[in-house]
């Protein structure tokens, strides 16, 4: 049967749409929210960062509270918040992804325990606005809760620090401190998130040791070490670090253990971004590696007004702020953010748990040897835990000091 060169040209031109609409596809909602998360991600990281102190935080967490915060912002103070939580500005593009990664994030049936929540605490007999509220609730599963802050004030921290707890298995306590809620105090904004899961291969507890951890003054301490002999793992040599990537059971999610070579850790810090992140993650092939990594358990809590403030968040925080979005009752403007973060991680696996609590008060109120590949993290080193099949960073931090709490 003789074919057409009419119909050869026709196969031609439909392959060759179909390879130029796929080189110009446009991101998915999911990955333009996970993409302007990740990159808020590495900004936070290089502003929360001090001197030789570990650092743990979720940038999930602290992306999602502001999320819904920014849903109720109008104007400029709307353009400051987006530009630097590096959000699309399509409300549906938005919207949509966001909710496509707290379903991804609270998807059952997994290997693992992983879940993520918001509540929003709002004055007793404050209307919000119809779009405000069907936002947080159909985008963000936000639950709506009445709490009387004029009357009640300080005591109101209780049952929203209750939830807190509640939702990250008890590992976030105290979230709100003593007098971050007042009188002046019309509505916070809450978001938890919890992850507990084994690493694909565990670490066998009879090969875990005390040895020497070397800090970047050049002093060390005795730590305990974990190892993992000739393991399957994706990795990386660069110029100035080994990078590793430690896979938790059912391969969703991992750890990335960025591991920079003796002296270079601040050569290694300043070029972390997203960019370099995908780079890094797209030249990672699988290898066998002798792995050697520290127990370690610490927590950190962060008031990030400040931080934010000096990222170009800045209108939200003045009495300028216009969060009209949100109600016509009063004017409102974030009085602070808050976030803690708990991670421990062990022979078996990891358990990370994070809140973050974004605080709104009325305008003009007060504020308050061997062939095998080796892995050996016997020094300060990034860690990153990722949700794999979505791409979004859940939590980040560096270890300066396995001993520090």
């Amino acid at each position: 049967m003789k074919i057409s060169k009419l119909a050869i040209l026709n196969t031609l031109t439909c392959l060759l749409l179909i390879s130029y609409q796929k080189m110009h596809a446009q991101p998915t909602n999911s990955t333009q929210v996970t993409s302007g998360n990740n990159q808020f991600a590495f900004d936070l990281y290089k502003t929360i960062k001090s001197n030789s102190d570990n650092a743990f935080y979720s940038p999930f967490s602290i992306s999602v509270a502001l999320g819904m915060t920014v849903e109720g912002a109008k104007n400029t103070t709307r353009k400051e918040m987006l530009k630097t939580m590096h959000l699309p500005e399509d409300d549906l593009i938005r919207q949509t992804g966001f909710r496509s990664l707290l379903t991804a994030i609270n998807a059952p049936d997994k290997q693992y325990k992983l879940s993520t929540a918001n509540s929003i605490w709002v004055q007793s007999g404050m209307t919000l606005k119809p779009e405000f509220e069907k936002s947080l609730i159909n985008n963000f599963k936000g639950g709506l809760k009445s709490l009387n802050f004029k009357v009640e004030g300080e005591n109101c921290r209780v049952p929203i620090n209750d939830w807190v707890a509640n939702n990250t298995n008890q590992k976030i306590i105290d979230l709100i401190p003593e007098k971050s809620i007042n009188k002046f105090t019309r509505m916070v904004l809450t978001n938890a998130i919890y992850f507990k899961g084994q690493w694909k291969k565990e670490f066998s507890k009879e090969l875990t040791s005390d040895q020497y951890f070397h800090l970047i003054d050049q002093k060390s301490v005795v730590v305990p070490m974990m190892q993992s002999l000739k393991s399957d793992h994706k990795y990386l040599k660069t110029e100035n670090a080994a990078i590793l990537e430690i896979p938790y059971k059912n391969d969703e999610l991992s750890m990335i253990l960025i591991l920079p070579d003796p002296g270079k850790f601040s050569a290694v810090e300043a070029a972390m971004s997203e960019a370099q992140f995908e780079i890094w993650q797209k030249q990672m092939t699988n290898q066998t590696v002798d792995v050697t990594i520290p127990k370690f358990k610490f927590r950190q809590k962060l008031m990030l007004s400040q931080k934010l403030n000096e990222m170009g968040m800045q209108q939200a925080f003045t009495d300028v702020a216009d969060f009209s979005g949100m109600t016509k009752d009063e004017p409102l403007k974030i009085s602070e953010v808050i976030h803690e973060a708990f991670i421990e991680v062990n022979e078996e696996g990891t358990e990370a748990a994070a809140a973050t609590a974004v605080i709104m008060v009325r305008t003009e109120s007060k504020e308050f040897e061997d062939e095998t590949l080796q892995f050996r993290a016997d020094r300060p080193f990034i860690f990153i835990l990722k949700h794999k099949s979505k791409g979004s960073i859940l939590f980040m931090g560096r270890l300066m000091n396995p001993l520090t709490n």
